[in-house]
C-alpha cells in the first residue's frame, strides 16, 4: 500500500510523523519525506511487502545505532495505526552524498 500525502505515521521511537511527497520507488518499496511535529524533515522508507522476520532486523538496527555519522541509517520503526504495513524512519540524504549507483559507476 503506498502512503498518500497528509498521512500520519508512528515512529518509535520518535513520535509521529506526516508523510509528504514520494522520493523515489525501488523493488523493495518507497521513500518518502516526512516531517515531524517540530517541523524536521526526514526520509521515511515504506516497503511494498515485508519478510515476516524484517521488524526484528529493523528494530536491532535501529537499538544499534550507525557504525559512523556517514551512514544514513534507521531511527524509528513506522507504522500506520490500522493499516497494515512497516517502513523506517531515517535521516535525507544530504546532497553531496552519493546513492549505490553512483558509488559503483565511481561517479
Amino acid at each position: 500500500m503506498v502512503l498518500a500525502p497528509g498521512t500520519r505515521v508512528d515512529v518509535d521511537p520518535g513520535g509521529p510523523v506526516t508523510v509528504g511527497s514520494c522520493l523515489g520507488e525501488g523493488g523493495q518499496g518507497w521513500v518518502f519525506e516526512a516531517t515531524d511535529s517540530g517541523g524536521a524533515r526526514h526520509a521515511l522508507k515504506w516497503y511494498k511487502t515485508a519478510p515476516p522476520d524484517q521488524l526484528e532486523s529493523l528494530a536491532y538496527l535501529v537499538e544499534r545505532g550507525a557504525p559512523s555519522s556517514r551512514f544514513l541509517w534507521p531511527t524509528g520503526l513506522a507504522r500506520v495505526p490500522g493499516i497494515g504495513g512497516l517502513g523506517y524512519l531515517m535521516p535525507l540524504r544530504p546532497h553531496e552524498y552519493q546513492g549505490l549507483g553512483g558509488l559503483l559507476q565511481g561517479i
